[in-house]
């Protein structure tokens, strides 16, 4: 079993707000919203993107869950000004007892880190009320396809191969067909997917290295034993990436969904 990512919310949020934060504004906008909906932001992180759920339904009610405990400290911080229009739940996306059912479940750049998409999908129509929608967006087939072959060069080499014996990655980028018939199977209805290439440049090595450390390359900077192995990790990565031409690039794929629970419950 791949292993949990831990996160460090702040150093997440220092650097990845300006990227995550667009691909969820950009997700919201898929619906017309009303105002009064109830929603569920699935995997809130810091609490960024639901300031912005919270501005689309201004009478209206948000529930926050995220399974990290430093990103729903953070978020409950952060949202905090909101009073009861807002509820942050530390809990897994696959066992969200005690979270009502609402009109729409949004997930931003998350559904990636969860193997079991049946599972998910069928938790997320759980939670749906009648004629309710999902909006979706998360790494999708082929994601970070460049990045990831550069690491696990890396990660072969004799200083760092001991440390993944036995290591699984823990990300799961699926095909749109894929997701389209899970989306069928868990009884969605009207399904809307696509995948997008989203190539992000950085502007300079300082901010790209910063990204990396902090989202990119985490998980594989977990799985070592020491700051002296990690600040190695990372500077090669980035010299590989620096060395090939290209610019300071993440070659981002990503995966949109939009679909309904049916109306008759």
């Amino acid at each position: 079993m791949a292993e949990v990512t831990k996160w460090d919310a702040v150093a997440y949020e220092s650097v990845a707000s300006d990227v995550q934060l667009a691909w969820g504004r950009k997700l919201l906008e898929r619906r017309t919203w009303k105002g009064d909906e109830s929603v569920l932001d699935a995997g809130c992180g810091p609490g960024a993107l639901t300031e912005d759920i919270l501005a689309k339904v201004p009478r209206g009610r948000v529930q926050a869950v995220d399974r990290d405990p430093s990103m729903a400290e953070r978020a409950r911080t952060r949202l905090a000004r909101f009073g009861a229009r807002v509820k942050v739940i530390e809990a897994d996306l696959l066992h969200l007892e005690g979270v009502e059912p609402v009109d729409v479940i949004v997930s931003n750049a998350v559904l990636h880190w969860i193997e079991d998409h049946d599972a998910v999908l069928e938790t997320f129509v759980h939670h749906l009320k009648p004629g309710g929608q999902v909006l979706i967006q998360c790494g999708g087939e082929g994601n970070l396809e460049r990045a990831r072959a550069v690491a696990e060069e890396i990660l072969a080499a004799a200083e760092f191969a001991k440390h993944f014996r036995g290591w699984k990655p823990p990300w799961h980028y699926e095909d749109d067909a894929s997701t389209q018939e899970r989306l069928f199977i868990a009884g969605f209805m009207d399904p809307k997917v696509s995948l997008e290439p989203a190539p992000t440049r950085f502007a300079d090595r300082t901010a790209f290295e910063k990204f990396v450390r902090a989202v990119v390359l985490l998980p594989y900077l977990q799985a070592l034993p020491d700051e002296n192995s990690r600040e190695r990790f990372v500077g090669r990565f980035v010299a590989r990436v620096e060395a090939s031409g290209e610019g300071f690039v993440l070659d981002y794929v990503r995966l949109n969904v939009s679909a309904f629970r049916s109306p008759h419950g």
